[in-house]
């Protein structure tokens, strides 16, 4: 997400509150679970929706990382790196050279 769209989702954000906000980033990743089940279904159109409702999902979870305070971001950072770095380690196994 660029900087301006960061701070585009935290204006939002402010605007309507956490509780709303957690509450629709519910209902879209609920949405996001349902286009990727048309996807398996291969039912028509499919990709578009999917497309779209993944740009909800990343719009609303920017909007609650928002409400996050520095240690929270740092904490979540440091975490998206623990869980890539563990599935890049896993595929190396599975794929010695």
């Amino acid at each position: 997400m660029t900087k301006l769209q960061s701070e585009q989702c935290a204006k939002i954000a402010k605007h309507y509150g956490e509780g709303s906000q957690l509450c629709i980033l519910q209902e879209e990743c609920a949405e996001l679970i349902q286009a990727i089940s048309k996807i398996r279904r291969s039912i028509p159109n499919a990709g578009t929706h999917l497309i779209e409702e993944l740009a909800d999902v990343c719009i609303m979870v920017e909007q609650v990382i928002s409400y996050m305070d520095d240690d929270e971001k740092t904490m979540l950072s440091k975490l998206i790196n623990t869980k890539l770095e563990r599935q890049i380690r896993r595929i190396d196994d599975e794929n010695p050279a």
